[in-house]
């Protein structure tokens, strides 16, 4: 029979999602999207972390800042 060598190919995603811009009042629930499993840091327009949260395995997420 034939023989062949196996192919193997792979890619790697090292580019971030941009950042969105939010302006929420205190207590509105910020959600999103992201990689399944991500840490998101949420960040005031400082710069500041204001909180974090972990996508779900669908890479769904959300906080609710504190009043």
């Amino acid at each position: 029979g034939n023989t062949s060598t196996p192919q193997v190919s792979t890619t790697v995603d090292a580019v971030a999602p941009g950042e969105p811009t939010i302006e929420p009042s205190n207590g509105t629930e910020i959600s999103g999207t992201a990689e399944a499993g991500a840490k998101v840091i949420l960040t005031d327009g400082n710069g500041n972390p204001i909180g974090e949260t972990t996508a779900d395995g669908s890479g769904n997420w959300s906080f609710t800042p504190g009043t």
